[in-house]
């Protein structure tokens, strides 16, 4: 597989997560089953599951991923601008340039199926059909974004001039 089809299926995968915390979102504010209205948080150290916020907390996840979206556009386009772990020369800028894209491409993928996955738990905590997050996927990904960022700042350090 290319790296231009890769790059592809990333942006696909982005736009994807988008598109499911976007859809969460609305049938949750909008929907037949939508969320009740809540109370307003008054301790955010509260374990009591209606404190967590009103129904427009909602909408932060989907607005943090459109500007991480936009952001990481922004960011690929402008790959060469970036600093790098090594000295840049005429002989490793291109290849140094296309390690920054994919990592761009792969963080920005990974970060906002994340968050999609945060919003569906957290719409279905809102509607009290779970009762909390659960910790072992949500380190996994953690762990899989960290992963990311390690192999391709290894890659990096390799471009460099001997």
């Amino acid at each position: 597989m290319t790296d231009r089809t890769m790059l592809r299926l990333l942006e696909v995968a982005s736009v994807s997560a988008l598109l499911v915390a976007g859809f969460v979102t609305l049938f949750a504010l909008y929907g037949s089953n939508s969320v009740p209205d809540v109370e307003p948080m008054s301790n955010p150290f509260s374990s009591h599951p209606s404190d967590w916020g009103t129904r427009a907390r909602l909408l932060q996840i989907p607005v943090v991923q459109l500007i991480l979206y936009a952001f990481g556009a922004l960011l690929t386009k402008y790959s060469g601008v970036l600093n790098f772990p090594v000295p840049v020369t005429a002989d490793n800028r291109l290849r140094l340039q296309v390690l920054a894209k994919s990592m761009i491409s792969w963080l920005k993928a990974e970060v906002l199926i994340l968050f999609a996955c945060v919003q569906v738990v957290e719409v279905q905590l809102a509607r009290g059909s779970r009762s909390g997050f659960p910790a072992l996927p949500f380190q996994g990904f953690t762990l899989v974004i960290f992963a990311t960022a390690l192999l391709h700042y290894i890659a990096m350090r390799r471009q460099a001039p001997r």
